[in-house]
């Protein structure tokens, strides 16, 4: 199977995992950048843990920083299989929360989601909502 293939695989084995900020546990706990972690690991790559960051302040840096370390930008931003998606989304008390999902490749995403309705990892499909969010695609540089 190729490295996409598993890194989709491996996030969709994660969704109903509740949601929890810098979890890393499959089946007790993950947010989003764990989820991307674990799933671009499963692919091959040994993707950088951004560590402990706020969940109400601008992450951007530590996760751009993290996604350069595997991936390039996608400039065009039509993504595919496996990428990494980075969204930006206004939310109370930061003016800016970035939140991070795995492309299936289908139309849509799994992404450890925290809402008052949702809290764990699920698969979504890419709508209107989320394309206005999107902010950038990244490709990951998968081992040959």
């Amino acid at each position: 199977m190729n490295p996409a293939r598993l890194a989709v695989a491996e996030a969709r084995t994660w969704i109903g995992t509740p949601w929890h900020h810098c979890g890393r546990s499959k089946g007790v706990g993950v947010d989003c950048a764990g989820l991307v972690i674990a799933s671009l690991s499963a692919g091959g790559l040994d993707a950088p843990d951004p560590g402990r960051y706020s969940d109400t302040s601008d992450e951007s840096e530590l996760l751009a920083m993290a996604l350069l370390a595997v991936a390039d930008l996608v400039p065009d931003g039509a993504f595919q299989l496996g990428d990494v998606l980075l969204f930006v989304r206004d939310r109370a008390p930061s003016p800016m929360h970035h939140h991070l999902a795995v492309a299936t490749g289908e139309g849509g995403f799994v992404h450890a989601w925290s809402t008052p309705s949702v809290m764990s990892v699920v698969e979504t499909p890419f709508a209107t909502f989320w394309s206005r969010s999107l902010r950038s695609v990244w490709r990951p540089r998968w081992p040959l």
